[in-house]
């Protein structure tokens, strides 16, 4: 041991605090070395290929193909695969599968997903929404939301804050903006309108839309699937045109109701009982602009339909989300996912209808995860009337949904005696949870709400 200590003892003599020193720094050169190399030769010679490659795309292309076919190729093919991915997957994957992740799938996650997560569910967290959290919002969220707001809020606005930001406004434009030549941000326009006799497309500025007395909304009595008719002051939108078996039915009611043209024709998603009465509406209805869904659905309807728009020298639009377009003294705000997904179902256009006071949210077929987006969006969902997302089906119309709109009226376009059982009673149970009334046009036919910018009214007709 005092040899061992001696032998320590020299060699710490020897080298010392200095020794340690250069220790240190030749580990901390080693960082840098990298550094440099990849500095002063690797990204000189990926600049330079870059570079090459832009010169000559012909031959970099073609020295490209050939270390793919006669390098990268065979590598993978006979180096790789079975002498790598296949014994991986061989000797440890599977091995990982059978004795590791499958037992603690059998002896763990699942009878902690049947004996607890499960009850947990049914017991707690579901009675909790029911009687708890669906009655606060529509019991005292909303209705102190509506009294702060018309109350408190709106008073102050009109009579102190209101005036104040206009004055502070027409100052900056008089004395900034205008004499510099420029146009202030709150005088620019928010979204497209009507199209006017020319063709241009005027937009929408502020406090454009104070709101009609002579405005219907009407819930066409389609059977098993939906189209919306609005009107406001003279001008008309519909939202989706039913099935085939009801399209001349369609085109009967624009008839009836004296509406020969349309400023807009929306089509929410794709799907045949949506869209094929859009195609009989085009044929027969003077239409200013189409606007659906952002992606392309492999059926004849859905080819009819783009058929149809061109025939009548249109192109479907796909508004950005926030998106406003007057009609008439109202207007309606768009709302389209950012993301194609894979259900068609949910990439439906939502609109938003605002007439003064009164406002009505129209979902098309969009489900809990459409809806889900919808809510994390940052509009304005808040609405009198809903109309129940595909046709009342339990994987539509979710708590999210209702918590974000407080509606007090929802409407569910369904067929009588319909093969998939729509609406479903756990969509039913919702809306009763949330103090929503429910109108159904296979119980009561088409049902038109009429508004005057304070107050909806409700008549039904078959």
């Amino acid at each position: 041991m005092a040899r061992r200590r001696g032998k320590r003892t020299q060699k710490n003599l020897r080298y010392g605090r200095a020794g340690q020193r250069k220790g240190a720094q030749r580990r901390f050169r080693r960082p840098r070395r990298v550094v440099r190399w990849v500095v002063r030769r690797l990204l000189p010679a990926i600049v330079l290929l870059w570079g090459l490659s832009l010169l000559f795309p012909g031959q970099a292309e073609w020295v490209s193909g050939g270390l793919r076919e006669y390098l990268a190729e065979p590598v993978c093919e006979y180096v790789l695969e079975p002498y790598v991915v296949r014994p991986f997957e061989q000797h440890v994957l599977a091995p990982l599968e059978t004795h590791v992740f499958e037992p603690l799938d059998r002896h763990v996650l699942a009878p902690v997903k049947t004996h607890v997560l499960e009850p947990l569910k049914v017991h707690v967290l579901e009675p909790l929404n029911r009687h708890v959290v669906q009655p606060f919002a529509a019991h005292v969220l909303r209705p102190a939301g509506v009294f702060l707001k018309s109350r408190i809020w709106e008073p102050v606005y009109s009579h102190t804050l209101g005036p104040l930001f206009a004055g502070a406004r027409e100052l900056l434009e008089a004395k900034v903006f205008t004499p510099l030549g420029l146009r202030a941000p709150w005088a620019q326009k928010k979204g497209a309108a009507h199209r006017t006799a020319d063709g241009t497309v005027p937009q929408l500025p502020d406090g454009a839309a104070p709101g009609s007395d002579d405005f219907e909304i009407h819930f066409l009595d389609v059977g098993q699937g939906l189209a919306v008719l609005v009107k406001s002051d003279g001008h008309a939108l519909l939202y989706d045109g039913g099935d085939r078996d009801t399209s001349s039915f369609v085109v009967a009611y624009l008839k009836q109701h004296e509406v020969t043209h349309l400023d807009y024709l929306i089509s929410s998603h794709y799907d045949s009982d949506h869209l094929s009465g859009l195609i009989g509406v085009l044929h027969t209805t003077e239409v200013d602009m189409v606007i659906g869904a952002d992606y392309v659905h492999e059926s004849k309807t859905y080819t009819s339909f783009m058929n149809a728009v061109g025939a009548v020298g249109l192109t479907v639009s796909h508004p950005a989300s926030g998106s406003e377009y007057l009609l008439g003294k109202s207007y309606f705000t768009v709302y389209s996912p950012d993301e194609t997904a894979e259900e068609p179902n949910n990439n439906s256009v939502v609109i938003r209808i605002a007439n003064g006071k009164n406002s009505f949210l129209l979902t098309g077929d969009a489900e809990l995860e459409e809806e889900e987006a919808l809510c994390s969006s940052g509009l304005d969902l808040y609405s009198d009337v809903l109309c129940a997302g595909h046709h009342g089906s339990s994987n539509a119309t979710g708590s999210l949904l209702l918590a974000s709109v407080q509606p007090h009226w929802a409407i569910i376009s369904v067929g009588a005696d319909n093969d998939y059982g729509h609406p479903h009673e756990e969509t039913l149970e919702r809306l009763a949870d949330a103090g929503v009334s429910v109108l159904r046009t296979d119980n009561s036919g088409t049902i038109i709400g009429r508004s005057d910018g304070e107050t909806v009214t409700w008549r039904t007709e078959r």
